[in-house]
């Protein structure tokens, strides 16, 4: 039996640190893939707007609203961001939103958390399929009370990809 662990010892002590590794780094990617989202930011020029990848967005406003149905202690940030394809067909996920200062929380659309219909096409919450050449998101985003602003809106299409947009709002 000792001579088995001798001739295998090496390949084991391999096996042992390259698998945990190798878990990490797939973890790590399907993470990053099923959040589609980028790693270099675009941020919005003077006007407000970021050209990438032949597409315009923005410029993006934000407002604060109180729906009825929103929790206590919560408010919510309707962020509208419109998007000139300039006639290319463009996929993407809903924007995120993200703290600009303080503790830089993010969060995803809530449509469904407030009663909205995330398949409406007069408040398209990701790229429509037939969106045209222009179109607006509109997103909600269920806040915490203290969160107040400024904010980023980060917005991922694959043609992008690695880069992202990320537009400043002040609601």
């Amino acid at each position: 039996m000792n001579a088995w662990w001798r001739r295998n010892g090496i390949a084991l002590l391999a096996l042992a640190v390259l698998v945990p590794v190798g878990g990490i780094g797939v973890a790590q990617h399907e993470r990053t893939a099923l959040t589609g989202s980028g790693k270099d930011p675009v941020t919005a020029d003077a006007a407000g707007a970021v050209e990438l990848a032949g597409i315009t967005v923005g410029p993006a406003r934000a407002e604060f609203e109180s729906p009825a149905g929103a929790p206590d202690g919560t408010r919510v940030v309707t962020v509208h961001l419109p998007v000139d394809t300039h006639g290319d067909d463009m996929s993407c996920l809903p924007p995120v939103l993200r703290e600009a200062d303080g503790l830089q929380r993010s969060w995803r659309e809530s449509a469904l958390e407030l009663g909205l219909d995330s398949f409406d096409a007069e408040r398209p919450t990701s790229c429509p399929a037939d969106g045209g050449r222009w179109f607006t998101l509109v997103t909600s985003y269920l806040v915490p009370a203290d969160a107040t602003g400024p904010f980023d809106v980060d917005l991922t299409w694959a043609d992008a990809l690695p880069a992202f947009a990320r537009l400043r709002v002040a609601p």
